[in-house]
């Protein structure tokens, strides 16, 4: 993992007052400077919508440079990941520290997250893992048919642009169980893993909109390739290793 180059301020402060829990917070000040200037700009343009910043303001969504992303994913790893998933028997909430990574750094994502409220104040972004029965994973689009067993976990966070600060998102998984097993899928089976701090807006229907969006979308686009997707050539780990 790479080491924070001061571009993520991590503090302490107090969550909820019938608990003593601490949460660390994870920012990224320049995206706060930033959208400082935007909110600005946007109370202008409501009254002038002529000026020349306004579809820009208008169009803006928070963005990382990928060592901002890489540091926001330390800072993650350090203070909100361990916290919430090291003590859990469930291997793919682990998987950041026991399975092969495909992705460099952390990327923007057109993932669906049904907990991004607004797309124009947050952005998505999304770290790949797969447990040993899918290393093939790192072969990409030429990765072939997965077997039964193979578990592909996608984590995710959450950029917000007022404040600059970053959530830890549910765990996302496909896991191969077998054509006969869940035949309308092609044999996988979706699920989301929720973090405790989200939970409170979590749902009972959020497992069977996990299984059918996701489900539909990877059927739709991965046709050729066992219903799978893959991240952008840029941030993919190329020596299939995962390491």
């Amino acid at each position: 993992m790479r080491l924070g180059l001061a571009i993520i301020t991590v503090s302490i402060m107090a969550v909820g007052t019938s608990s003593a829990t601490l949460a660390a917070q994870c920012t990224v000040p320049r995206i706060a400077v930033e959208y400082s200037k935007i909110k600005n700009q946007r109370q202008l343009c409501q009254k002038d919508d002529e000026l020349p910043f306004c579809e820009d303001a208008e169009d803006y969504e928070p963005s990382m440079t990928p060592t901002e992303a890489s540091d926001a994913w330390d800072c993650l790893i350090n203070r909100y990941i361990e916290r919430e998933f090291a003590n859990t028997s469930t291997p793919s909430m682990i998987a950041y520290k026991k399975w092969a990574r495909f992705s460099k750094i952390p990327y923007a994502s057109a993932h669906v997250n049904r907990f991004v409220d607004d797309t124009t104040e947050q952005a998505v972004y999304v770290m790949n893992f797969a447990n040993e029965m899918a290393k093939s994973y790192g072969q990409y689009e030429n990765s072939g048919p997965m077997q039964a067993g193979a578990v592909l976990a996608k984590y995710s966070m959450i950029l917000n642009g007022d404040g600059g600060t970053l959530e830890l998102a549910p765990v996302y998984t496909m896991q191969k169980i077998g054509q006969d097993q869940s035949p309308k899928t092609r044999g996988w089976r979706y699920d989301l893993l929720v973090p405790s701090a989200m939970k409170d807006s979590a749902k009972k229907s959020d497992l069977k909109f996990t299984q059918e969006v996701c489900a539909s979308c990877h059927m739709e686009y991965g046709t050729k390739t066992d219903s799978m997707l893959f991240m952008p050539n840029e941030v993919r780990i190329s020596d299939n290793s995962g390491s």
